[in-house]
């Protein structure tokens, strides 16, 4: 079994360190001012915390990151809430991704399980495009390539 566990990089962690911050600041804008503001501080607060609390949780899933893979499928965990098995079967196309604009993320039939914004890998199967930041991304496609030709010379 192939195992790798990608720490986050420095942007993923920027970024959402910097998301928080502002999320947890706006009620202090709403705390100061008018009554018009004061009175919005409420639901403002119980909306900021929510979204603070989320990407708290994306910077926890940049610390637990893991990508598992045998002969017939690939495991992948991001955080507490994020796994999914792809089995390799599936897997048309797998190409190497310079620059990943999907880390943790969901948009349309792209699925986002990476902790960095560059050096990635898409893994793209029959219904959706899956990005993935492996520590080695040259050892990771070897690995995929070598196990993804066995399962299809068995064939």
């Amino acid at each position: 079994m192939f195992i790798d566990s990608p720490g986050p990089g420095g942007g993923y962690l920027i970024f959402n360190f910097l998301i928080v911050l502002f999320l947890l600041i706006i009620p202090v804008c709403f705390r100061i001012g008018d009554d018009i503001r004061r009175k919005l501080f409420l639901p403002v607060t119980i909306i900021s915390l929510c979204g603070a609390v989320a990407f708290t949780l994306f910077l926890h899933a940049g610390f637990n990151t893991r990508y598992a893979m045998d002969d017939e499928n690939v495991y992948i965990r991001n955080g507490i809430v994020q796994r999914t098995v792809v089995p390799l079967a599936s897997v048309e196309h797998v190409r190497r991704e310079p620059l990943i604009w999907q880390p943790v993320g969901f948009t349309l039939k792209w699925k986002g399980y990476s902790n960095r914004y560059v050096n990635g890998i898409s893994l793209t199967t029959g219904d959706r495009v899956i990005f993935l930041s492996p520590a080695d991304p040259d050892s990771f496609l070897r690995e995929i390539h070598i196990r993804i030709g066995s399962l299809r010379g068995s064939d």
